[in-house]
């Protein structure tokens, strides 16, 4: 699943908003790690 994808999945504008958070807090540099298991066709 892609978070920033527009499908029914995903919620794109929720993920603005939760990424544009931490400017408010003065962070300035965010480092995101991911990682994820599945077959290989994503479904």
């Amino acid at each position: 699943m892609h978070l920033g994808a527009n499908n029914e999945y995903a919620d794109r504008e929720w993920l603005i908003r939760d990424l544009d958070q931490p400017e408010y807090l003065d962070v300035t540099n965010l480092r995101v790690l991911a990682s994820s298991e599945g077959p290989e066709d994503g479904k």
